[in-house]
């Protein structure tokens, strides 16, 4: 399978997002690994990038979820 994409590809939803926002997520997750760039740098590696937004993004939702949420 895809190397780090185990975050993106097996949520399930349980992270509070919309199937709408999974979907998008995870096409362009795919779409960059196929017609993306080499591997770059882990600073500048478009994927790298996009699974970082994704896990800030689950515990700002998770964060929301529990109360404590800015």
């Amino acid at each position: 399978m895809f190397p780090h994409s185990a975050a993106l590809l097996t949520s399930h939803g349980r992270e509070g997002f919309g199937p709408l926002f999974r979907l998008g997520n995870r096409l362009q997750y795919l779409l960059l690994w196929v017609f993306g760039p080499a591997r770059l740098s882990h600073a500048q590696d478009p994927r790298e990038q996009l699974t970082r937004e994704y896990r800030r993004r689950k515990e700002l939702a998770r964060g929301a979820a529990d109360g404590h949420g800015a």
